[in-house]
C-alpha cells in the first residue's frame, strides 16, 4: 500500500507537470494557465451542482426507507472528482470530469459496486468458513440447523425437600 501511495504522489505529479510543459510549449504559457484555471472553475461548479443533486437523491432514498447505496458511492465519486478537478493537471481533469458527469459516473459506480460486492463475498466466505457471520448468511443463505442437544438422564434440576 505504501508503494502504491508513493507512486501515486510522485509519478502522477511528474506526468502532469510534463504534460503541462508540453502543452505550454505548443500553445503558450497564457493559454496553458487559462486552461488550468478554466477547468478548475468549471470542475468546481460541476462538482457543487452534482454534489447537491446526489445529496437530494440521498435524502429522497432515505425518506423512502431504502438504503442509499448508489448515492453513497456517487457522493464519494463527486467528492473525489472535486479534488481532482481543482488539482492542476490534464490527467486529473480527465478523470475528474469522468467522475462528475452523471452518465459516466453511473457506469463507474456500477463498476465499483461489482468490485465491492466481490470483495465482500471473498472476505465473508474466508472469514466465516468454519464459523458464521451476517454477510455469509446474507450471501449464501442460512447454515443448516445445529443437531439437537441430548438431554442428560440426571435429576440435578429437581430439588427434594
Amino acid at each position: 500500500m505504501f508503494l502504491r501511495l508513493f507512486l501515486l504522489f510522485t509519478i502522477v505529479p511528474l506526468i502532469e507537470l510534463t504534460l503541462l510543459i508540453k502543452i505550454g510549449t505548443v500553445f503558450g504559457v497564457f493559454h496553458t494557465v487559462a486552461l488550468v484555471l478554466i477547468t478548475g472553475v468549471i470542475g468546481a461548479w460541476l462538482a457543487r451542482d452534482q454534489g447537491l443533486r446526489v445529496i437530494g437523491e440521498l435524502q429522497a432514498t432515505l425518506g423512502s426507507g431504502k438504503i442509499p447505496t448508489n448515492q453513497i458511492i456517487e457522493g464519494a465519486l463527486v467528492l473525489v472528482s472535486a479534488v481532482l478537478l481543482v488539482t492542476p493537471g490534464v490527467i486529473t481533469d480527465i478523470i475528474g470530469f469522468l467522475f462528475v458527469i452523471p452518465h459516466t459516473r453511473k457506469i463507474i459506480r456500477d463498476i465499483f459496486k461489482t468490485y465491492f460486492a466481490e470483495k465482500i463475498r471473498q472476505g465473508a466466505y474466508s472469514a466465516t468458513h468454519p464459523g458464521g457471520s451476517w454477510f455469509y448468511y446474507k450471501s449464501y443463505g442460512a447454515p443448516p440447523p445445529p443437531p439437537p442437544r441430548k438431554l442428560k438422564d440426571d435429576d440435578n434440576d429437581i430439588i427434594d425437600i
